[in-house]
């Protein structure tokens, strides 16, 4: 018989974009070149740090390149990070880790436009999967609700009669920003903290969703099968940050999932894609052949 412990679970999630679109008109006031960092008109707490983010140029504008930002792969559209300060004044970064840390001297140079421009800015989807930094527990619970299939149509019952799954969890950790330590099993070094969920959850326009992997067992990748759920969408409902003379200052973070949850058991597929010992093969009839790396 199987039994894990705890310590070898962790937690990572990817970023979900948006369609909704925020507008905007970049002025010569609203770009600082000395700092790299430019400013915009709509609420804060839009765009969050470490989010990645797609500037277009529209209506009058949409043909004409951005003149603001000093890149040679920039033309109408341009997408990389973003750091938002606190402020809300915004800097562009190559890389997650980068955008994370904010620094001026790494940030995309900006110039100053010679005429306004009418832009969007769109929160692109990130299959980049970061580790929840400093977890102290997290619960994940999945239940079927039954629903009466008496008057739908053969198609529906066949899709319902069994029920809807639901799937729920609480993620209890210390209240972090930059600095925070992932569990060492977890993949790469790109770290996600408690704000961002709390920033997830009082954003308006774009919502609070994330894409979820909740590990209950990640061991050696060489040699040991993991074990974890998926959720597609994670919905933040809840955020409680307790503050406590002496104490660490701990966060409650609650979620409901909203799409499918899957229990996968197996080799993590980043790494399956990156190792030469399991081979994907694309054979001439078309199909996909994943050798088992336990023969």
């Amino acid at each position: 018989m199987t039994v894990f412990l705890g310590d070898s679970g962790n937690i990572q999630l990817e970023r979900k974009g948006s369609n909704t679109a925020l507008l905007t008109v970049v002025n010569a006031s609203d770009v600082r070149t000395t700092v790299n960092r430019f400013s915009i008109d709509f609420g804060h707490e839009q765009i969050i740090t470490g989010d990645r983010i797609e500037i277009r140029t529209i209506g009058e504008d949409a043909k004409k390149d951005i003149n603001w930002i000093d890149h040679p792969n920039v033309d109408n559209s341009f997408t990389r990070y973003a750091h938002v300060d606190a402020a809300g004044g915004i800097r562009l970064y190559d890389t997650f880790s980068e955008a994370i840390e904010g620094k001026k001297e790494n940030a995309i140079p900006l110039i100053e436009p010679a005429e306004a421009q009418q832009t969007q800015i769109k929160i692109k989807e990130d299959t980049q999967e970061n580790c929840l930094a400093e977890i102290t527990e997290y619960q994940i619970t999945t239940s079927r609700e039954t629903i009466d299939t008496t008057h739908l149509g053969a198609h529906y019952i066949k899709q319902y009669e069994a029920g809807l799954i639901q799937g729920q969890g609480t993620i209890d950790c210390f209240w972090s920003g930059p600095g925070g330590a992932c569990d060492e099993s977890a993949s790469g070094e790109d770290q996600e903290f408690a704000s961002y969920l709390a920033r997830l959850c009082i954003r308006l326009v774009h919502g609070a969703a994330f894409h979820g992997y909740f590990y209950i067992y990640t061991g050696d990748r060489r040699t040991t099968r993991s074990v974890w759920y998926e959720a597609e969408s994670c919905i933040v409902t809840n955020v409680a940050v307790t503050v406590s003379p002496t104490q660490v200052v701990q966060a409650t973070i609650n979620f409901v999932t909203n799409g499918p949850i899957v229990l996968r058991e197996g080799y993590l597929p980043g790494y399956l894609l990156q190792e030469d010992d399991f081979l994907i093969k694309l054979e001439q009839g078309g199909n996909v052949e994943l050798e088992n790396p336990d023969i």
